[in-house]
């Protein structure tokens, strides 16, 4: 056994498959000190004391001429006295599959994690001219990680099965009732994958048609359900499952999208028949695929074969299974996170089972789901802190009330919020009444087992809750409530959509203002020039680069206007029709170019042609828009909803024929505009505004699909320093609690999007360990969104690769994102963001954050900009002012390794020569001298 270790000169910080054996340096006096392996301690690379150690054999060969050793452990008397009879395994969730190796493949149902990380990155040097040992990192679990910011937001809950709310299954195609519906998984491509249906008569039959039926009106009044025929068509009868006949092709196929389309053809004989589609067209907002009410296979005699009720049966490619999947693969899936060391999870969000329209699915019967109740316990258990989101309205309080009969409604009915909105709690009072009561009861229910409770999830995007004043009431409300249902209990402010500090510091009373010759607006604002009221006019506006503005033309009230935007935030410039609230998709959208800090916004209406252009003074961008609807002369204004303060100047208003309507400089005393409306907004120094020292966390949104290369979007490449302002304006109205970014991903979808920004699985994996290690160093908690979603796949919101096919299960199977992350978190184990100066040897800007753990201190650094997939790597030199270490150890967290450093000392610098910074963070680990 000894002999098996190799040539080791030292022995590994983390140890992964010496079960049994502990490792340290050999002391003059024969000692060794003793790092025990994660399986024997419980803590991987956890110092216990010293042993005696017996050489059994001196190896003659010399390395750099130092003498190498093999060491054994004679014995060892030892019990850890942190040891408990419940201490957690992973071998609780998953079993073993396979082994490469010594190393274990863990099964989580049908999802294989191999259990140290994968070589993503083959060839990678750390340091030049090193020849120390490159060992593999332990991972670490959830309950192993003493300390960490980092974390997931899980794609909803696990959940018995009445709360499996399942209005797509393929059962609905053989049910009688055109009116519930069927819907493949979906995807970015009309062929990425042939979806298909297949019928099993109970017997063989002469059938001689097949009939596939559109819902009138389907399970969801969005996004054409039960709706959506594909454009080619195949087929094919069988006898015995094996020889078929193709009796129906047709490379354009069209039908109607009500009712039933027929396809005839000789009759014969068969017992199934197979219905191939191809050349899929957009389902929901889950992408192309397949989505009907209906399918009939006829005999001769026009009698329907294809149904349950005759003993017929079904099979499909794949179903959408829903944004929060069906109760067998969460079951399946919840604990990977274990397996990843997450520390932190956001719950209750949107569709969780958690949210009020699931609490209470009888009006006045509050229960918690049982199976959602357990995993809460489990996470903490398995040291998890959990941010539970206390969100949304609910049908039953709608007026009229809706889902009443839910058990009904789970199958006829899309439940996603994104489809069918539950309303908020301040649409009514009585609305308002049932989410306090709903308040109370979960705050009791979960005392002492939620480290967060948030009030609402993205409150502020669109119409929403109503704007800022009414969500200010709604907390205001609210956190007595929770108060007093338990006293120590924290608070979290609702998470923003987008980082959107506009909208949280007006809720701390920091509003809109006039200062300097500007319209400075926070949050969402609509501000409406009074005495203008015009249908055809231009309108131009100076505003900055890094924060939304919105010039609004034609506007007959709050919920009727032609709305022309510029968006950082999504990087694109459009138009909005918003037609009684709704604002309904981007119109005439074109993808933004990097900008200076600068641009001026100029909209014009003429007869139904509306136009936008942005300029910075060196290039302009330009789209039209044929206007539908809006077409009335009405009032003008200005429209901020996201991101950073806005600052608007020199605002113009004239006719088509040059003459002057309205010149507003704003330079109106007392701060305040006068001549205008503020239509939806606050004031600076609100009166109505929350005590912000009532908070413990705020939360917000960052970024989705952010372009790292594009350096003329500051929200981006500013944010670190855009957060450090944002933080001393929140101290400086009170707030002292935790900063939290709950949601924020880079998706890797294949096919790959045919717009925005394209990665690839490797750039998704470098992007997000930038932003997760950014978060820890600015000692803000960090929420990746999400850690699986196997339903979506046009959108890869997830940290595992979906399958081809998914019916009834995906088989879905963990990205390099994965593994980085897992590899991240057992790095930063008990680190904790703490300053000190780093020097690089070079001119290179490189992206720096440094980290604390008692004596030790860690610099994780890396390329900012655009990644790669392969190795982009820089040689430097790293200097430590002031620090004098004894050892340095370099960890590369996209091959979850590890080796020690050759270090020298210049005076009282520790200098690290010859390292090679990568496009994603590495770490420099050093212990300092005694």
């Amino acid at each position: 056994t000894p002999a098996s270790w190799g040539e080791e000169e030292t022995a590994p910080r983390f140890c992964n498959s010496l079960t049994g054996l502990a490792f340290g340096d050999l002391g003059q006096d024969g000692q060794i000190e003793l790092v025990l392996p994660s399986d024997i301690s419980g803590a991987t690379g956890s110092k216990i004391g010293t042993a005696n150690v017996i050489m059994l054999k001196t190896m003659t060969k010399m390395i750099d001429q130092r003498p190498l050793f093999i060491l054994v452990l004679c014995q060892m008397l030892w019990q850890p006295t942190s040891w408990a009879a419940d201490q957690p395994s992973i071998e609780d969730y998953a079993t073993v599959e396979a082994y490469v190796g010594d190393v274990p493949v863990y099964a989580f149902g049908y999802t294989y994690v191999y259990g140290v990380s994968p070589d993503l990155m083959p060839g990678a040097v750390f340091q030049e001219a090193n020849t120390n040992l490159v060992l593999k990192m332990a991972p670490k679990k959830s309950w192993e990680i003493k300390h960490s910011l980092f974390g997931t937001t899980p794609a909803r809950e696990p959940k018995t099965m009445w709360n499996d709310d399942q209005p797509l299954l393929p059962l609905h195609l053989i049910d009688g009732d055109p009116e519930t519906a069927w819907s493949s998984r979906g995807g970015n491509a009309a062929d990425a994958n042939p979806e298909w249906i297949r019928i099993d008569l109970p017997a063989e039959s002469t059938v001689a048609s097949v009939v596939l039926v559109c819902s009138r009106i389907g399970p969801s009044g969005f996004g054409r359900v039960g709706k959506v025929l594909p454009k080619k068509l195949t087929i094919r009868l069988s006898r015995d499952a094996q020889q078929w006949n193709t009796v129906y092709t047709n490379e354009n196929f069209t039908g109607p999208d009500t009712g039933p389309s027929v396809i005839n053809f000789d009759p014969q004989r068969a017992k199934q028949i197979w219905i191939i589609a191809g050349n899929l067209q957009q389902v929901g907002n889950w992408g192309k695929g397949l989505s009907i009410g209906e399918v009939e296979v006829r005999d001769p005699a026009g009698n329907n074969l294809a149904l349950v009720s005759r003993g017929s049966g079904v099979q499909v490619s794949s179903t959408y299974y829903g944004y929060g999947m069906d109760r067998f693969t969460q079951d399946m899936l919840w604990p990977i996170q274990y397996d990843l060391g997450v520390k932190w999870l956001r719950v209750g969000y949107d569709m969780g089972m958690y949210l009020w329209s699931y609490v209470e699915r009888e009006k006045g019967k509050l229960e918690i789901d049982r199976r959602a109740d357990e995993v809460i316990t489990e996470a903490v258990r398995n040291g998890v802190n959990v941010i539970m989101c206390l969100d949304k309205g609910n049908w039953l309080y709608r007026n009229p009330p809706r889902k009443v009969e839910w058990k009904k409604a789970r199958t006829r009915e899309m439940m996603e919020t994104y489809y069918d909105h539950q309303g908020w709690p301040t649409d009514n009072p009585e609305m308002m009444a049932g989410y306090l009561r709903y308040v109370d009861y979960m705050v009791r229910h979960f005392k002492g087992r939620v480290a967060y409770f948030e009030i609402c999830n993205e409150w502020q995007a669109g119409p929403a809750i109503g704007g800022i004043t009414n969500y200010v009431k709604l907390v205001k409300a609210t956190i007595p409530v929770i108060k007093k249902a338990d006293p120590n209990a924290r608070i979290m402010l609702g998470s923003v959509g987008g980082f959107d500090q506009g909208a949280i510091l007006a809720c701390l009373g920091d509003g809109s203002e006039i200062k300097n010759g500007n319209f400075v607006t926070l949050g969402r604002t609509i501000a409406v020039a009074e005495g203008a009221k015009e249908k055809d006019v231009t309108v131009g506006v100076t505003a900055r680069s890094n924060a939304e503005a919105g010039i609004i033309l034609r506007f007959k009230d709050d919920k009727n206007f032609l709305l022309a935007n510029y968006a950082p935030q999504n990087n694109g410039m459009y138009f909005h029709e918003v037609i009684d609230g709704n604002y309904g998709p981007f119109l005439a959208r074109k993808e933004l170019e990097g900008f200076g800090p600068n641009i001026h916004l100029t909209a014009a209406v003429e007869g139904v042609k509306a136009t936008l252009s942005v300029s910075d003074g060196n290039k302009t961008l330009t789209t039209s828009y044929s206007i539908q609807r809006l077409q009335d002369a009405g009032g003008v204004g200005l429209f901020h909803n996201l991101g950073a303060r806005q600052t608007f100047a020199k605002f113009h208003v004239a006719a088509p024929d040059g003459r002057t309507i309205l010149s507003e400089q704003f330079n109106s005393a007392g701060g305040k505009l006068s001549g205008w409306k503020l239509v939806e907004g606050s004031w600076k120094n609100a009166s109505e505004k929350i005590v912000a020292s009532q908070l413990d966390a705020i939360g917000w949104h960052p970024f989705y699909q952010a372009d790292p290369g594009d350096r003329g979007n500051s929200i981006f490449s500013d944010y670190r320093k855009t957060l450090e302002q944002f933080k001393q304006e929140c101290d400086l109205l009170g707030f002292k609690g935790q900063y939290a970014a709950t949601e924020w991903t880079w998706a890797a979808p294949y096919p790959p999007p045919t717009s925005g920004l394209v990665v690839s699985e490797m750039q998704k994996a470098k992007y997000s360990a930038q932003l997760m290690t950014a978060h820890s160093g600015m000692d803000v908690i960090s929420l990746y969104n999400e850690t699986f979603q196997s339903g979506k796949l046009d959108w890869d919101c997830n940290l595992l690769r979906n399958a081809f096919q998914s019916d009834p299960i995906s088989s879905t199977q963990p990205q390099p994102i994965y593994y980085v992350f897992r590899n991240l978190f057992t790095a930063l184990d008990d680190f904790r963001a703490v300053n000190f100066p780093v020097r690089f040897g070079t001119r290179k800007v490189y992206e720096c954050y440094t980290f604390k753990r008692g004596s030790e201190s860690l610099v994780a650094a890396w390329i900012p900009g655009r990644t790669g997939d392969g190795i982009v790597e820089e040689k430097t030199e790293v200097t430590l002012p002031g620090l004098e270490c004894k050892r340095a150890w370099g960890i590369d967290p996209m091959n979850g390794t590890e080796q020690e450093l050759n270090i020298t000392h210049r005076d009282n610098d520790t200098v690290i020569e010859g390292v090679l910074i990568k496009d994603y963070p590495v770490f420099i680990e050093v212990q300092p001298k005694d």
